[in-house]
């Protein structure tokens, strides 16, 4: 109980007291406040918006009522209900979104019969009215009724209800990638209703969080490669926005375009060589617009493909024709959201050929249970845990308490030195040497620094479930091409593990743990 307590604590130092604040200050106003209900008043009007053409949205609807995201499919029969739950709380995130309002082969009628149902049903939604779905709700029926040239005053007046709930609601109590949303979605929520206090909270709002979000090298400061892309795509959603209605004379496009070619960089930069996305922290496939797609995207608004330096957002990246490394040795995250960060100091991937090899476990899921802590764990990341201790505290679905902290002492384009204090509590510091022969060779170099006369130490390396691996005494053959040699190794074992490239799907695939004592050096020659 001590421990859960000191743990609990440890977290609760790092927030901001602006998110301590708005915390406290929403849960006294939503015990002795009731929520106001939403009366048609049919007095409010939205403006149609011009835009160049949006990305399309992953296709959800299948059928008639039929709705498949994260894998799991649901079919409603006469009517939707919008608090459906038995996936999850976010699995009915998305279908409250209404991404699919932007799917390339969406019925327009079906969908505005979707939209006008929700707004019959408003005083009923319950997940579906907190911040962050009204938020990408509220830009998705923007964008519909825009694009499609709907003009409809019960809508028009359930939408902007919805912007008074967000409005009334901004996530200061979690700040980051929920706050700079919220930003996003009043800004058009300002730009459809011609409001001035909608415009002047979005200004501020995204003026502050982009300075403060967006890293020096471009990468988002919560270091997932999904929200990355993610606020990316909204970002250059409200560059759309900015650049093609005159309303407030462009006054953001220049902030707006800087920002988007920072995080564009970053994300040509980080992407493997076929434009998908490491999977690091919290990250899976088919959520965020793949890169190449956000690079069609971006080039509409004059932003071209370059590539950047990676610096701050703790990440580094080795690559030639056939080979490429992404490894990690920044610290956990923003100090103040940790949500989506993993306990990951010093783990890599890497591909060869263009194939992944050595992988990171994914994310498949945001429900707090054994799954949830796994995917989080040390254990389950291409690192060295230490008497089956995680580097940093993950514990819940989103939290963090103690966390290492990561110093890097060699960087260069051939070589990365780093170590970090996570096992500080056992009088140990683990330091990870990346050293790249371009034409040949990566070499790993693990050195335990301390008093570790009694730990055990374990190096892991989790392998695509597409690999063949030949294990022999110090060494792995991998596909036929690819060697892997250990030195100084204890024992060496191989497992099973569930490898998670999307929500909701696990495939077996082996992981190799290497036990040593004090230095481990691995060198893979491809």
């Amino acid at each position: 109980m001590h421990s859960r307590f000191s743990t609990f604590l440890c977290t609760l130092r790092y927030l901001r007291p602006i998110q301590i604040r708005y915390r406290a200050y929403y849960s006294l106003r939503n015990f002795f406040v009731l929520k106001k209900r939403y009366y048609p008043s049919s007095a409010i009007r939205g403006y149609c918006l011009s835009f160049d053409p949006f990305l399309p949205a992953f296709h959800s609807i299948n059928n008639y009522n039929e709705f498949y995201f994260l894998n799991n499919q649901w079919s409603f029969h006469d009517r939707i209900d919008w608090n459906f739950n038995g996936y999850g709380k976010l699995w009915n995130y998305n279908l409250n979104y209404f991404d699919f309002l932007l799917q390339d082969n969406i019925d327009t009628a079906y969908a505005y019969k979707l939209v006008a149902d929700y707004c019959i049903m408003i005083n009923e939604i319950r997940d579906g009215l907190e911040p962050y779905p009204v938020s990408l709700r509220g830009i998705n029926w923007i964008k519909f009724l825009s694009i499609n040239n709907i003009r409809d005053t019960h809508i028009d007046d359930c939408l902007y209800y919805q912007y008074i709930c967000l409005r009334n609601n901004l996530e200061y109590h979690l700040m980051g990638n929920h706050l700079i949303e919220n930003g996003f979605s009043l800004l058009f929520a300002s730009y459809y209703f011609r409001s001035d206090d909608f415009y002047k909270k979005a200004k501020t709002i995204i003026t502050n969080e982009l300075n403060e979000q967006i890293l020096k090298d471009g990468g988002h400061f919560e270091l997932s490669t999904m929200y990355h892309n993610i606020i990316l795509y909204h970002l250059l959603d409200a560059l759309n926005l900015v650049k093609n209605n005159s309303w407030k004379d462009h006054e953001l496009f220049d902030l707006l375009k800087g920002k988007a070619c920072l995080m564009m960089n970053w994300s040509t930069t980080i992407s493997w060589n076929d434009g998908t996305i490491p999977q690091v922290n919290d990250a899976a496939n088919y959520i965020a617009p793949t890169t190449k797609d956000l690079l069609n995207y971006a080039s509409s608004f004059g932003i071209d493909k370059c590539k950047s330096r990676l610096t701050d957002s703790g990440y580094r990246k080795f690559e030639n024709e056939k080979f490429e490394a992404i490894m990690d040795v920044g610290k956990i995250g923003p100090d103040y959201q940790p949500g989506h960060s993993h306990s990951d100091a010093l783990s890599f991937e890497i591909r060869i050929k263009g194939k992944p090899i050595i992988v990171d476990t994914g994310t498949s899921t945001y429900e707090i249970g054994k799954r949830r802590s796994i995917e989080r764990s040390t254990f389950a990341h291409n690192t060295v845990e230490i008497d089956d201790m995680n580097q940093s505290e993950v514990w819940a679905s989103h939290r963090v308490g103690r966390r290492a902290s990561v110093t890097i002492h060699n960087d260069d384009s051939k070589t990365c030195c780093a170590s970090h204090n996570g096992y500080k509590k056992l009088g140990i510091t683990h330091m990870r040497t990346f050293k790249f022969d371009e034409y040949s060779t990566f070499n790993i170099e693990d050195t335990l620094l301390g008093n570790h006369s009694s730990n055990k130490a374990v190096a892991s390396f989790h392998f695509h479930p597409d690999v063949n691996l030949i294990i022999t005494a110090n060494k792995v053959v991998v596909n036929n091409d690819v060697t892997i040699f250990f030195e100084n190794g204890d024992n060496m074992v191989a497992c099973e593990y569930l490898y998670a490239p999307e929500f909701n799907k696990l495939i077996r695939a082996q992981c190799l743990k290497v036990t040593f004592h004090s230095q481990l050096k691995t060198r893979i020659e491809f």
